[in-house]
């Protein structure tokens, strides 16, 4: 064995999707040939201390793919892309406002804009490769929990324009529940993502009808 990289944090691609602390990671002619959780029998001509260090599967192609890692590996064919981005670039713009005279003199709808698209970076894009059911998400399970976001946003939006409170809005029990939507297991998160739409739809009809009573 050539080099020996001992102690490492190792981002597996095995059909488990394992992360192994500790792991050793044998190479051999500019190779990876073994990954383990203990040290070889076979002394390496060389060792690398990767301690305190993260080893995970390199970019191919990544003038190509680097760019879509803002968007959850998204590209250009999903119906959603430009409602995202158009989204994050609003948010992008009422930050310079808030900057200038603070969060308190945008309206409830430019609020809301700032919370959907909070959702949208710890929702959606942030991804914990130590989490068993966010280390590997389907583009359906993407697609469906991005969606979920931007219901929620065009439902308060309709509820807004009926004078429904805006922290009404984002204290109902389906708002927390897209916040846990992404840790639920791959085996049922069609039927629960569909539970939280219903849910949703009836929480904030329920705080528009409020509204409207008053």
């Amino acid at each position: 064995m050539d080099t020996l990289i001992s102690n490492v944090t190792a981002v597996t691609m095995n059909p488990r999707m394992e992360v192994i602390f500790g792991a050793y990671i044998g190479i051999e002619d500019g190779k990876i040939v073994s990954i383990e959780r203990k040290p070889p029998a076979e002394a390496p001509k060389a060792i690398v201390d990767g301690t305190g260090m993260v080893a995970i599967p390199g970019l191919i192609n990544c003038h190509t793919h680097l760019a879509t890692a803002s968007l959850r590996c998204f590209t250009d064919d999903l119906g959603n892309t430009e409602a995202l981005q158009a989204l994050l670039q609003k948010e992008a713009e009422l930050q310079e406002i808030v900057k200038l005279v603070g969060q308190d003199a945008l309206s409830p709808a430019d609020n809301l804009t700032l919370e959907s698209a909070k959702m949208i970076r710890e929702d959606f894009l942030q991804q914990n490769a130590f989490l068993e059911n966010d280390q590997y998400s389907s583009f359906d399970r993407q697609a469906r929990l991005l969606e979920l976001i931007l219901r929620y946003k065009d439902l308060c939006d309709a509820a807004i324009e009926r004078g429904a409170d805006i922290w009404k809005l984002y204290a109902i029990a389906a708002r927390a529940a897209i916040g846990r939507a992404k840790t639920v297991p791959a085996d049922t998160y069609q039927d629960v993502y569909a539970k939280i739409v219903s849910d949703m739809e009836q929480q904030i009809e329920e705080v528009a009808k409020e509204a409207e009573a008053e």
